[in-house]
C-alpha cells in the first residue's frame, strides 16, 4: 500500500547484500580464482574433443579390427573353399566307381580321399588357431567340422553297400552344402559394403562351381553306365538351371573387373568341349539311346573347366582379401589422421585458449597492480601533493596516470572506471586543499581579529597597571594581563593550524635566558616554575618567537597537570654537539609508558589536521613547531618517587650561537626583549585540551621563580626621574683626595646631582603649603601631578633645551613602560617584603602588613 512503512525483515533483506549470509567458501563457484574458472572454461570443450575424438579413432580402430577378423575369416573361407574342391573330387570318382559296378582300380579313389583328409585336417587346424571368430560364425563351424565325421559312413555306404550313384551323390552333396553355407556365412561377418559385395561374389562363384561339379559327376556316372539313371537326366538339367542362376547372381556383383576377369577365365578349348559333351549326352539321353561317351575326354574337359572356375574363386577370394586387408590400412590410417588431427586441434584450441586467457589476465594483473600501487602509494603521494600545494588546481591537472590498459572490451572499460575513480579522489583532494585553504584563511582572519582585540587589551591593561597604586587591584590586572596573553598565545595556535607562521619575527639573536623568562611570563601560574641559570647560549631571531611558544605551552601544561603546590623545574645545558637542551621537570599526574609512546610518535610526526588534533592541539602545535626548526621534542617518565614527566627539548647547534665571555657581565642585546604579538597556533592549557587532569594527558608541573624573568637594568627604559636623580657618585669615580680637611670642607659642595634643584622646589611649596582648589562642597580638590616635584615628569630628555619648562600644574605624557618589567618589579618586591618578614617574625608566614596594606 502507498505510505506504509516497510517492513522492517523486508528492509534488512534489501539491504543485505547478494549472498552475505552465506557460506563464504572458498570451493563456492563464484569464489573461485579467476584462473580457475577461465582453466575450467578450457577443460570442458578440451574433453569434449577428446571423448569425440576417442570415439572416432575407436570407431576406425573398431573397424580396423573388423576387417582384420574379415581377413582371418577369408583365410579360413579359402581352406574350406580348398576342402570343398577336393570332396568335389572325391565325390567325382567315388559316384563313377558305384556307377560302374566298382570294376576299376581304387587307388584314384583313394589317394583323393587322402587329399579331403589332410584338407580336412588343415581346416580344424586353422580354426583352432583363429580366437576372433564370430560367436555366430564359430558355433556354425563346430557344426560343420562335427559333420565332416559323417564322410566316413558315406565313403563306407559307398564303398560297402549297393547304393546306386545318385544316392552318393545325395550324401556328398549335402556335406559339400554345408561346408559352402559356411564359406558364404564367414565371408558376411562385415557391414562394409565393398565387403559385403565381394563376399555375395565369392559365394555366387563358389555356388556355381559346385553345380558345374554335380553335373560333372552326373554326366561322368551316365558316360560310365552309358546311359541316364533315373532321375540322373532331371538333376542334370537342374543343376545347369542352378549353374546359370549362380553366374548371374556373380555377374551382378562382380565389378568390371572381376566379370572381365571371368570371361577370360573360364573360357577356350576345355569348356567349350565339355558344353558339347554335355549337349550330346542331353540329346541322347532324352531319346533313350546310350549316351555314348569318352570318359577320359568328359575327365579331361570336365576337370580343366572345373579348374578354371576354382581359378576365378581363388582370384574372387583373394579380392576379398586384398580388400579387407585394404580397408585395416584404411581404418588404421584414418585413425591415425584422426588422432593427429584431434591432437593438432587441441593444441590449436589450447593455445587460442591460452591466448585469449592471457588477454583476460594479463590486463586485469595489470589493472590489479596498478589500482594496489594507486591505492596504496600514487593516490595518496598525489593527494598530499595536491594538499601540499600552494596552488592546489594547477598541482591536480594530470595528477593521475591512466591505468596502462587501453583495450575497448569490458577489462578496459573497468580500467577507464578506475581512471574515473582516481580523477574523482583527485577532485575531491583539490576541493579539500581548496576548503583547507578557506578554512586556514578563516583561521587566520578570526586570529588577527583576535589578536587586535588582545593588543588593545593588553594595551589598556599596561594603562591601568601604570596608573594603579593599589597593590590589590594591580595583582588583578597582573592575573588580566596573564589571561589576556593566554588568548593572545590560542590567537597564535590557529595561525599554526592555519599553516601561517608568527606575524612578527625577531631579526636578533636573544639570550637563551630572556627566551625562557619570555616563556614563562606567557604562563599563568608562573610562580611555580623555577629556572635554574642559564648557559651562555643566544638564539637566533628567526627561532625565538617560535621557541618562546613551545616552551610557553610546554610550561602551561606542566604547571596545569601538577599539583598547585608543585614547582616545575627547567633546567637548561648546552651539550658537547653544541646543542641546547631545555629539560622540564615535573611531579604530576604523569603518562602511561603507551602514551608517551603515542605522543612522541605525534611529536615526531605531526598528523593531519582534524578534528581530532584540535582536541588536543597543544600537541599538535608543539610537533609543527619543533619541526619547522628541527627541534626535537620527547617525552620520558619521571622517575623521581613523586613521579611526572620529562620534557626534553633540543635546539640543534644551527639555531643558537655562544656568547664570548668578557670581564664584565656580557650585555647580549640592547632595548628590552619583545615579546612576540603574534605567532603559531599554540598549545591550550594542555597539550590534549583536556581540562581536567588525567594521566591520559600530556602533562608537567611546578612553581615558577619569578626573578628568573627580571631583565637587566641596561634593558630598562627608566622614568625620566630616575635618571634625574642619579648622582655622581653612580656616573663617576673622583679621585680620592691627600688631605681629609679639605674634603670634608668641599664635600657639601661637591655632593650635587640633577635633582637637587627639584626637591628644593618641592620643600619650598611644601612650606608654603601651597593653594588648594575648593570643590561645591568646600572640600580640597586634587589637582594630578600639580604637586610633582620639578623636573620628575618633565618631557622626554632628548627634546630641545630652549624648549620651555611645564608649569607645576600641566600634565606631562611619561613614556610607555612594560607591563613585563613592571610586574617583574611588583614581584621583586613582593618577594622581598615577604622574605622580610619571614625574618622578622622568625619563619612564620605573614600573610599581609596592616599598617601598610600590602598583599604578601
Amino acid at each position: 500500500m502507498p505510505g506504509k512503512p516497510p517492513n522492517s525483515a523486508e528492509a534488512r533483506s534489501r539491504r543485505t547484500p547478494l549472498g552475505a549470509g552465506r557460506r563464504n567458501s572458498r570451493y563456492r563457484l563464484r569464489n573461485w580464482p579467476l584462473r580457475s574458472k577461465q582453466l575450467v572454461v578450457i577443460l570442458v570443450p578440451t574433453l569434449t574433443a577428446l571423448l569425440l575424438g576417442y570415439l572416432r579413432i575407436s570407431t576406425e580402430v573398431d573397424k580396423a579390427d573388423e576387417f582384420s577378423r574379415t581377413v582371418s575369416q577369408v583365410d579360413l573361407s579359402a581352406t574350406v573353399a580348398e576342402v570343398v574342391h577336393e570332396l568335389q573330387g572325391e565325390r567325382d570318382l567315388v559316384v563313377g566307381r558305384v556307377a560302374s559296378g566298382k570294376a576299376d582300380d581304387r587307388s584314384a579313389v583313394t589317394a583323393q580321399i587322402n587329399r579331403v583328409d589332410s584338407a580336412v585336417t588343415d581346416l580344424r587346424g586353422q580354426a583352432g588357431s583363429i580366437t576372433d571368430l564370430d560367436q555366430a560364425v564359430r558355433t556354425r563351424y563346430d557344426k560343420v567340422v562335427a559333420g565332416l565325421d559323417a564322410l566316413v559312413a558315406v565313403r563306407t555306404l559307398a564303398e560297402q553297400t549297393k547304393y546306386p550313384a545318385g544316392d552318393i551323390l545325395f550324401a556328398y552333396q549335402g556335406v559339400i552344402g554345408d561346408l559352402l553355407q559356411l564359406a558364404g556365412e564367414i565371408t558376411r561377418v562385415s557391414n562394409e559394403r565393398t565387403i559385403t559385395e565381394q563376399a555375395a561374389r565369392f559365394d555366387a562363384i563358389a555356388n556355381a562351381k559346385e553345380q558345374m561339379a554335380i553335373q560333372d559327376s552326373i554326366l561322368r556316372a551316365a558316360a560310365l553306365a552309358d546311359e541316364f539313371g533315373p532321375g540322373q537326366l532331371d538333376r542334370l538339367r537342374s543343376a545347369q538351371a542352378e549353374f546359370n542362376a549362380q553366374l548371374t547372381a556373380f555377374r551382378e556383383a562382380a565389378d568390371p573387373a572381376a566379370s572381365a576377369r571371368y570371361s577370360n577365365t573360364v573360357a577356350g578349348f576345355d569348356v567349350d568341349n565339355r558344353l558339347r559333351l554335355i549337349q550330346i549326352a542331353l540329346n541322347r539321353g532324352e531319346a533313350g539311346a546310350a549316351i555314348n561317351i569318352s570318359v577320359s575326354q568328359l575327365d579331361l574337359f570336365t576337370s580343366g573347366t572345373l579348374s578354371k572356375i576354382r581359378n576365378v574363386e581363388i582370384a574372387s577370394l583373394e579380392d576379398l582379401r586384398t580388400t579387407a586387408l585394404g580397408l585395416i590400412t584404411t581404418a588404421r590410417s584414418n585413425a591415425l589422421r584422426d588422432a593427429a588431427f584431434i591432437l593438432v586441434a587441441l593444441v590449436i584450441a589450447l593455445l587460442l585458449m591460452l591466448m585469449v586467457a592471457w588477454s583476460l589476465l594479463k590486463p586485469l594483473r595489470v589493472l590489479r597492480r596498478d589500482a594496489l600501487d594507486a591505492a596504496s602509494r600514487r593516490l595518496p603521494a598525489t593527494v598530499q601533493r595536491i594538499l601540499a600545494d600552494p596552488n592546489p588546481l594547477e598541482a591536480s591537472k594530470d595528477a593521475v596516470d591512466p591505468v596502462p590498459v587501453f583495450t575497448t572490451e569490458e577489462v578496459g572499460q573497468v580500467a577507464r572506471s578506475f581512471d574515473a575513480v582516481q580523477h574523482q579522489a583527485v577532485r575531491m583532494a583539490t576541493e579539500q586543499a581548496i576548503l583547507r585553504d578557506n578554512i586556514n584563511s578563516i583561521f587566520v582572519n578570526l586570529s588577527r581579529r583576535s589578536q587586535t582585540l588582545v593588543e588593545r587589551q593588553l594595551a589598556l591593561i599596561d594603562l591601568l597597571e601604570r596608573d594603579e597604586t593599589d597593590p590589590d587591584q594591580l595583582s588583578h590586572l597582573f592575573k588580566l594581563d596573564h589571561l589576556a596573553t593566554r588568548m593572545r598565545r590560542n590567537s597564535e595556535s590557529l595561525l599554526v593550524l592555519s599553516g601561517t607562521g608568527l606575524s612578527r619575527q625577531m631579526n636578533r639573536a636573544v639570550p637563551v635566558d630572556e627566551v625562557i623568562g619570555a616563556a614563562v611570563s606567557e604562563v599563568e601560574q608562573y610562580k611555580r616554575i623555577v629556572v635554574q641559570s642559564a648557559p651562555p647560549v643566544q638564539v637566533l631571531g628567526k627561532a625565538v618567537s617560535d621557541l618562546v611558544h613551545l616552551i610557553a605551552e610546554l610550561l602551561d601544561n606542566a604547571t596545569f597537570f601538577s599539583g598547585p603546590e608543585q614547582q616545575v623545574r627547567v633546567r637548561m645545558v648546552a651539550t658537547r654537539a653544541r646543542d641546547l637542551v631545555v629539560q622540564i621537570t615535573d611531579n604530576g599526574v604523569g603518562m602511561t609508558q603507551a602514551e608517551i609512546e603515542v605522543a612522541n610518535q605525534r611529536l615526531g610526526d605531526p598528523p593531519d589536521l582534524d578534528v581530532a588534533v584540535t582536541r588536543r592541539m597543544g600537541l599538535y602545535v608543539v610537533a609543527r613547531l619543533a619541526q619547522k626548526h628541527n627541534i626535537t621534542v620527547r617525552l620520558r617518565e619521571n622517575e623521581d618517587l613523586e613521579g611526572g614527566l620529562i620534557t626534553r627539548v633540543t635546539v640543534p647547534a644551527e639555531l643558537i650561537s655562544y656568547i664570548r665571555s668578557t670581564g664584565t657581565q656580557p650585555v647580549v642585546s640592547s632595548g628590552s626583549f619583545e615579546r612576540p604579538v603574534a605567532g603559531p597556533p599554540s598549545f591550550p592549557a594542555t597539550l590534549f585540551d583536556d581540562p581536567r587532569p588525567s594521566p591520559g594527558v600530556f602533562d608537567a608541573t611546578s612553581t615558577m621563580d619569578r626573578q628568573s624573568t627580571q631583565p637587566d637594568d641596561s634593558a630598562t627604559q627608566r622614568l625620566p626621574i630616575y635618571e634625574e636623580v642619579l648622582s655622581q657618585w653612580f656616573v663617576s669615580d673622583p679621585e680620592p683626595r691627600d688631605e681629609p680637611a679639605e674634603a670634608d670642607a668641599d664635600a657639601s659642595s661637591s655632593w650635587v646631582s640633577p635633582g637637587d634643584e627639584g626637591w628644593l622646589a618641592a620643600r619650598t611649596m611644601l612650606s608654603n603649603g601651597g593653594e588648594h582648589l575648593l570643590n561645591e562642597n568646600g572640600l580640597p580638590k586634587r589637582i594630578p601631578k600639580a604637586r610633582l616635584i620639578p623636573g620628575s615628569a618633565p618631557a622626554h630628555r632628548e627634546r630641545d633645551d630652549s624648549a620651555a619648562e611645564p608649569s607645576p600644574g600641566t600634565r606631562v605624557t611619561l613614556p610607555r613602560r612594560s607591563a613585563q618589567l613592571t610586574r617583574g618589579r611588583m614581584d621583586s618586591l613582593q618577594r622581598g617584603l615577604q622574605r622580610a618578614r619571614t625574618e622578622v617574625t622568625g619563619g612564620q608566614e605573614v600573610v599581609g602588613d596592616e599598617q601598610h596594606g600590602l598583599p604578601q
